[in-house]
């Protein structure tokens, strides 16, 4: 019964700390994507006007 509750607690745990690295990851991810495409756009912009 303790070993079924330890290993019950084990998946929490690793679900949470998954779903934390997920979102930061997104995160991250996006905030890479912004920073690239923002300067990107200030290129065009340069560009147009």
């Amino acid at each position: 019964m303790f070993l079924k509750s330890v290993r019950i607690l084990n998946f929490f745990y690793y679900a949470i700390f998954g779903s934390v690295i997920l979102k930061l990851f997104k995160n991250g991810l996006l905030v890479a994507l912004f920073c690239h495409f923002k300067t990107r756009f200030k290129k065009y912009f340069k560009f147009f006007l």
